[in-house]
């Protein structure tokens, strides 16, 4: 069943904004759509600092094997440490309504 992920966070103190666009766009430029099953990302932040990261997925298993690797990347090595481990959530929904 189609999956969405949504990933919650903030940036660590002190991180460059800018720095954090540019390798965030690397990691779904390089990484995520290489991963079998993926379909399409997306980024976004408030101006409270918080950002969200929604990846949709054919399945919840694509969405699993992606991130079991992730961690390991190279490309994902500066996005994660620039991000606030204390601050991140990750909930996956299966798509019920499409329209």
């Amino acid at each position: 069943m189609a999956t969405v992920e949504v990933i919650h966070f903030r940036m660590i103190e002190g991180a460059d904004e800018q720095e954090f666009i540019r390798e965030d766009e690397r990691v779904g430029k390089e990484y995520t759509p290489k991963q079998p099953g993926f379909r399409d990302r997306e980024s976004a932040k408030n101006d409270q600092g918080d950002w969200v990261v929604i990846v949709h997925w054919d399945d919840a298993q694509s969405a699993e094997a992606s991130m079991e690797k992730f961690p390991n990347d190279p490309t994902a090595k500066r996005f994660i440490e620039l991000m606030d481990s204390d601050t991140f959530t990750m909930t996956r929904y299966e798509i019920v309504l499409n329209t």
